[in-house]
């Protein structure tokens, strides 16, 4: 079955359509500081790495039918400000992370509301999140508006990384015993019980000559 011209669907429908196909999708925790000083941190599963040289990563903010304020603190907070911090999801914070998606007013601080902790960034205003193992601190490097101005597509420049000391394993980030937390499609989420190492002969040597480019500081 093909279907023509998805770009006439209703929004909603086009938005289940996507997210139902596009799955399983990795969670942008994103904290961010207000001008006001009011903190805030959403959830946001349209993510993905941009660059390397320099590290960028991007998060899509948009707006759902029905939904007041749905997601717009966070992308006014990154363009007054011009920062933003990219927290990892884990399992233990997975139905806090689901409680701050809800249509909270903008002068709610979703972080004491639900339960989380924020505290001080290295290198940035916006708050990180204590209970993530792994947080980016970022510059904002662009936005992007996309589909008439309800969508917008923000990019950051990492300038910091924030670790848990138990990853840093001969001065390199180990994640393998990070429990993690993706989004699939409605309410259904996906857990990393299941972790497959694949790959071609010829691609072992590049992997393990990139695993000796950086060091963390011990």
């Amino acid at each position: 079955m093909i279907l023509r011209n998805p770009g006439e669907l209703e929004n909603l429908a086009s938005y289940k359509l996507l997210t139902g196909a596009m799955v399983p999708r990795p969670i942008a925790f994103v904290s961010t500081v207000g001008a006001d000083g009011v903190e805030n941190i959403a959830p946001f599963s349209w993510n993905t790495v941009v660059s390397t040289d320099p590290p960028m990563l991007a998060f899509t903010t948009f707006r759902l039918p029905g939904r007041l304020h749905d997601k717009e603190d966070t992308l006014r907070n990154v363009q007054d400000t011009g920062e933003f911090v990219y927290n990892i999801v884990t399992y233990d914070i997975e139905q806090k992370m689901v409680d701050t998606s809800a249509d909270w007013a903008p002068e709610v601080d979703e972080f004491t509301q639900c339960g989380l902790t924020a505290v001080p960034s290295t290198a940035v205003k916006a708050p990180r999140l204590a209970e993530s193992p792994v947080s980016f601190e970022c510059t904002l490097e662009r936005v992007i508006e996309c589909g008439g101005g309800e969508t917008h597509l923000v990019i950051g420049q990492v300038i910091a990384i924030d670790v848990v000391d138990e990853l840093i394993v001969d001065g390199r980030l180990d994640m393998s015993s990070v429990a993690r937390t993706g989004r699939m499609a409605g309410t259904q989420y996906v857990r990393t019980n299941d972790v497959l190492v694949l790959g071609a002969a010829a691609a072992g040597t590049r992997q393990r000559a990139y695993a000796t480019d950086y060091l963390f500081d011990v």
